[in-house]
């Protein structure tokens, strides 16, 4: 019964996010969409794949040149170890952020301890110390759709 509702939710969250990417950007209220990944009992299928390459070449073209901000007390991260740059960090670059961290890049092999180790290194460094906020995305299957610039006030709220 609880697969049932997630295949709808996901259904429809994908129905969604294409009237979002493909009439007007501007009205969606989420800062980040994540890839759904798993298997197709799920409610992962092929089509929902496809969906969010279509999704990522819309965000990553940025045809209107917009320009992201975070605010400076916060540290954006991401990990990864590949040479080449995930889909995150090509998502910032084409917004305009530069100031965030990756971290794990010489991890190996990677595995989930990945994911978390650098970044608590990195909490209990003194570089933390200037930060107020910590924020950590997955780098391969997650998109920054809007501008985070009030990112503070919807934790906060």
């Amino acid at each position: 019964m609880g697969n049932r509702y997630l295949k709808e939710l996901l259904i429809f969250n994908l129905q969604i996010l294409k009237k979002i990417f493909y009439t007007n950007v501007e009205t969606a209220q989420h800062l980040f969409y994540h890839h759904p990944n798993g298997q197709e009992c799920n409610g992962i299928s092929f089509s929902t794949k496809v969906d969010f390459q279509q999704i990522s070449k819309a965000v990553l073209t940025n045809s209107t040149k917009r320009k992201f901000t975070f605010a400076k007390n916060i540290a954006v991260m991401t990990y990864n170890n590949s040479k080449e740059k995930s889909i995150l960090e090509q998502c910032y670059d084409n917004y305009q952020i530069n100031d965030y961290i990756v971290v794990a890049k010489s991890y190996h092999p990677w595995n989930w301890l990945g994911k978390i180790k650098p970044i608590y290194d990195f909490l209990i460094s003194e570089k933390a110390k200037r930060f107020d906020y910590v924020l950590s995305t997955d780098a391969n299957d997650v998109l920054l759709i809007n501008n985070p610039d009030d990112i503070i006030e919807r934790f906060e709220y």
